[in-house]
């Protein structure tokens, strides 16, 4: 019997059991080396904290997180839809809401769990730069909030179009990374902006091209975006021809 819990084991299992894992964990360490390398020669508290804000806002952000969560979301529905296994999930009594929450649920626990080593390494160096432990929160709220919003909405790639990879890359590059970081009037509709606003709170300052949004909306927006993806996802998945 094929049950939401089996559909996401079977999800976290082969988003984690692939050689493509080794490559994201070993994305997701890169900046976290770099802060580390960069901060051990520098001795000011207050250049400790710019650049810390700098590799989270234009690094780790719009592209580290981002890229992770694409390659395990958007290929958790497009192995599915590859192998033809999808077929017999969507003919399973699961309604197809609960499926896509099931894989995007996987898909964002793997993504977190590859995101580990670099969170840590991220609050040894919040912490030498005098974060209260208030801050090292809200770097955590950071993590959970972006990569759960990426997820979703890399998951919505993944049922709407049948190159979700190529669909994630064009956002990544020319929204996130390029448009959304420089244009003051985009960072409403960036996932990585809202992110930059709840690092801010945990640097107390020292990020740059921070949205100018309430602390509460930093958290609150990415979540209902996300909830909105899955719903998207969920009503496309009961339309769509498969595989």
């Amino acid at each position: 019997m094929t049950g939401p819990r089996t559909v996401f084991a079977l999800t976290l299992r082969a988003a984690l059991g692939r050689r493509r894992a080794l490559a994201l964990l070993v994305l997701a360490l890169v900046p976290a080396a770099i802060a580390v390398a960069d901060l051990l020669v520098v001795d000011e508290a207050d250049r400790k904290a710019r650049l810390l804000g700098r590799i989270l806002s234009r690094l780790v952000l719009p592209t580290v997180i981002a890229l992770i969560a694409l390659v395990i979301a958007a290929g958790a529905i497009g192995d599915e839809r590859e192998d033809g296994t999808i077929l017999y999930l969507v003919a399973t009594p699961v309604s197809r809401l609960r499926l896509v929450l099931d894989i995007a649920g996987a898909a964002w626990a793997a993504t977190l769990l590859l995101l580990l080593p670099a969170l840590i390494a991220t609050l040894v160096v919040a912490n030498d730069v005098g974060s209260s432990a208030a801050g090292l929160v809200w770097l955590v709220v950071a993590f959970v909030v972006v990569s759960g919003c990426y997820c979703a909405l890399f998951a919505l790639f993944g049922v709407a179009t049948r190159r979700p990879v190529v669909a994630g890359l064009l956002y990544i590059l020319f929204w996130e990374g390029s448009i959304a970081s420089f244009a003051p009037s985009a960072d409403r509709l960036s996932i990585a902006a809202y992110g930059r606003r709840l690092v801010e709170e945990a640097l107390t300052g020292n990020v740059p091209q921070v949205p100018d949004v309430p602390l509460a909306a930093a958290a609150l927006v990415p979540a209902i975006a996300a909830a909105a993806f899955m719903w998207l996802a969920g009503r496309r998945l009961s339309r769509v021809e498969l595989p």
